[in-house]
């Protein structure tokens, strides 16, 4: 009779559970069928009828992991009312809130974090904590909960991997930025000798331009080297070839990325374009954009301070505003020269 009570249980009807129960039939994991579904009344039935509230399924989830994974707040805490454990552990190592973690269900975390949850627990051979799933899965309300309870933002498992690199790796733009104006760290390098900015360059999936912005934005050093004294220009260019990488090459150069620079191995980003990807899956126009980027990047860096020296001038409330310290620096040194000094700069340039 387990099935079929487990069966009435998850479908709410609580007169057939009742029915069952009383004929004999073995609760079993009928309670987290109950939870899955959301019956409160079912649940404290079955509890009451001397279910245990910490019993776990298969694979080892308790009824607490089933509300979490549910997204089942009130149900959560009824649960936690009656005394159980707030970070027990399936047979993966996974809390109640790791399994909140991974649907960003911010409201349950919000019940398990007010009553002592541990924000901190890591679990796996890779060490993922509950901040670094929803960053990976880019659940941003979920994260801004982590951080209101004190999440730290900076913490990093056994290889140096930040919740900023999960959220890098998988092109989540926004979970990015929250982090990012929480205090994450945009220099930060992991323990393979790769910043956050290279690790936005050789993502898992496609190399978005939005990626590495939100991270030049916030500070990262857009000439920053691996250990091996690789350069994100580098490492893009080797990617060359793909579409979208075009859009990426042109953004760090805008940024100041210097096309010059020689990495460990003797080359620079136009020896090594499109290296990392396969004939047959080139794209020749993309390749050409890109050889042709590189080879007129001093020309362009040239043009861009030419005319933001004109800019300063003729419109220094536009330069003020800027994200560009290096604008905002000339507007400042140009408004103390003479007229006259300006005029001959310009007809110079």
């Amino acid at each position: 009779m387990q099935p079929f009570l487990e069966h009435a249980a998850g479908r709410g009807d609580e007169h057939l559970t009742r029915k069952l129960v009383e004929a004999g039939a073995e609760i079993g994991t009928a309670v987290h069928a109950a939870v899955r579904g959301g019956h409160c009344e079912i649940m404290e039935f079955l509890l009451e009828s001397g279910a245990s509230a910490s019993a776990s399924d298969e694979e080892g989830l308790t009824p607490l992991h089933v509300a979490a994974q549910a997204d089942q707040g009130e149900i959560a805490r009824l649960l936690l009312l009656r005394g159980v454990d707030q970070d027990s552990l399936s047979y993966e190592g996974r809390t109640p809130l790791n399994c909140a973690a991974c649907l960003g269900h911010a409201g349950v975390a919000e019940v398990l974090l007010s009553t002592g949850a541990d924000i901190n627990r890591r679990f796996g051979d890779r060490e993922i904590s509950a901040l670094d799933i929803g960053a990976g899965e880019g659940h941003v309300d979920f994260i801004r909960t982590l951080i209101e309870h004190g999440a730290d933002v900076d913490a990093t498992n056994y290889g140096g991997v930040a919740a900023l690199h999960h959220a890098t790796a998988n092109n989540k733009v926004e979970a990015m930025d929250v982090l990012l104006r929480a205090g994450a760290d945009p220099r930060s390098m992991s323990g393979s000798g790769h910043t956050v900015l290279h690790m936005a360059a050789i993502t898992r999936t496609r190399t978005e331009a939005a990626t590495l912005a939100v991270l030049l934005k916030h500070g990262a050093d857009v000439n920053a080297q691996t250990v091996r004294g690789t350069s994100v220009l580098e490492y893009v260019a080797t990617r060359a070839g793909r579409q979208g990488m075009v859009e990426v090459v042109d953004l760090l150069l805008r940024w100041g990325a210097d096309e010059a620079h020689v990495a460990g191995n003797g080359m620079r980003a136009a020896d090594v374009i499109g290296m990392k990807v396969a004939e047959e899956d080139r794209i020749p126009e993309e390749i050409e954009a890109v050889r042709k980027l590189l080879a007129n990047a001093p020309a362009d860096r040239a043009w861009r301070r030419r005319r933001s020296l004109v800019l300063c001038r003729a419109q220094p409330d536009r330069v003020q505003l800027s994200s560009d310290g290096m604008a905002r620096l000339e507007a400042r040194v140009l408004g103390l020269v003479e007229e006259g000094i300006f005029r001959t700069i310009v007809r110079f340039i």
